[in-house]
């Protein structure tokens, strides 16, 4: 089942910053949130249509114990909305009487050089970031629609259309102080400022949350509870998805893009047996399985996952992840072919952990001219 979230009242979800009233009063929404949180919302709202079955959640018997979140992200009217991939240099187009635009292109490899701490053989080609103005950063980073990821995906050599996030969101502050539920008194040092998201265009187009999910029985339509201070949200279920369409290719090489942050045991290195210096791995499915060598990486700052256990009544341990929009690039070795590699990863969810709850979600790309070419 498909799903789009349209916020009815502003949106919080808590990074992995410290936020305590008495030491770290200022706290900030992350935007979009880590695939885990649709996972508690989904879940929320079954039992509120149950509730003769929330005595069993978190219990052998949970009815929604199979829950599975498959892809996640937003959307603008139709345009479903990816990260900006992490392999790409962004240039600012500046026409004048009219706001920056802003394009991207993929940026080809060169070999490492012989003398680095570099662990890998290549390297984004330093010239063509210096070039391009790649030192561009603004809040929150870019994104793209799915046919301009597609045309990535499919290694189109022009340029991408890409969007800061402050195009689709607004960010509003809140000041408030904690409670006491006995008393009814505000308690003292417990003051707190957070700054919420407000899901919100400048062309008033609708932008909604996407969530793809599986194993529980949910309403078509319901209002839920979603984020910190369990803000409501309309939950309504629809009948499309991104499609992400691959054609075949003859070459030993790929890339891997992350739509989703990954969890991998062996820090940014997926959990496929990489190791020093030759980074060969093996990827095993079912009773299929493709042998590779990771050629390069384009990786960002990790993201802090944590999130809460109901059953246990504290917060989950934290765990870093591999940021959405990281690329990897890989070579085929002995008989494995790109088909074999579509087959077992586009589309599919790689994460060591918690990949039941949308972490790892990848797609394959092409790399036609491959990397010892150049």
């Amino acid at each position: 089942m498909y799903y789009e979230i349209e916020a009815l009242d502003t949106l919080f979800f808590r990074d992995a910053a410290p936020f305590d009233a008495t030491a770290d009063v200022y706290g900030k929404s992350m935007f979009p949130p880590l695939p885990s949180v649709y996972a508690g919302a989904l879940r929320s709202c079954y039992f509120a249509h149950h509730m003769e079955s929330f005595v069993r959640a978190g219990e052998e018997d949970d009815p929604t114990r199979d829950l599975e979140i498959g892809l996640t992200c937003f959307k603008q009217e139709e345009d479903f909305l990816f990260p900006l991939p992490m392999d790409v240099a962004v240039k600012e187009i500046k026409e004048e009487g009219t706001s920056s635009k802003y394009s991207a292109n993929t940026l080809t490899l060169q070999r490492a050089k012989e003398i680095s701490s570099h662990p890998l053989p290549y390297v984004l080609r330093q010239e063509e970031l210096t070039r391009s103005g790649k030192d561009i950063d603004l809040p929150g980073g870019f994104y793209i629609d799915h046919n301009v990821l597609n045309a990535y995906l499919q290694d189109q050599k022009k340029s991408l259309v890409c969007k800061p996030l402050a195009d689709f969101i607004s960010s509003e502050a809140r000041i408030g102080i904690k409670i006491d539920r006995n008393t009814g008194m505000s308690e003292e040092s417990m003051f707190y400022q957070i700054r919420t998201v407000r899901p919100i265009n400048q062309q008033n187009k609708r932008i909604t949350l996407f969530v793809e999910t599986s194993g529980v029985d949910l309403p078509q339509q319901a209002v839920i509870k979603i984020g910190g201070e369990s803000k409501a949200s309309q939950l309504t279920a629809v009948s499309t998805k991104p499609e992400f369409k691959m054609e075949a290719s003859s070459s030993q090489y790929f890339k891997l893009y992350m739509a989703t942050p990954a969890i991998f045991s062996g820090g940014w290195l997926p959990d496929w047996g990489f190791e020093e210096p030759d980074y060969i791995g093996t990827y095993k499915q079912d009773n299929a399985e493709i042998k590779v060598k990771l050629r390069a990486a384009a990786i960002g700052r990790y993201a802090g996952v944590g999130g809460f256990d109901m059953k246990k009544g504290r917060p989950k341990a934290m765990r870093y992840a591999v940021p959405a929009g990281s690329v990897y690039y890989f070579e085929l070795l002995q008989e494995g072919t790109f088909a074999d590699a579509m087959e077992l990863l586009h589309g599919k969810k790689i994460s060591s952990e918690r990949s039941n709850e949308g972490f790892g979600f990848c797609l394959i790309g092409k790399v036609e001219g491959g990397v010892e070419d150049v």
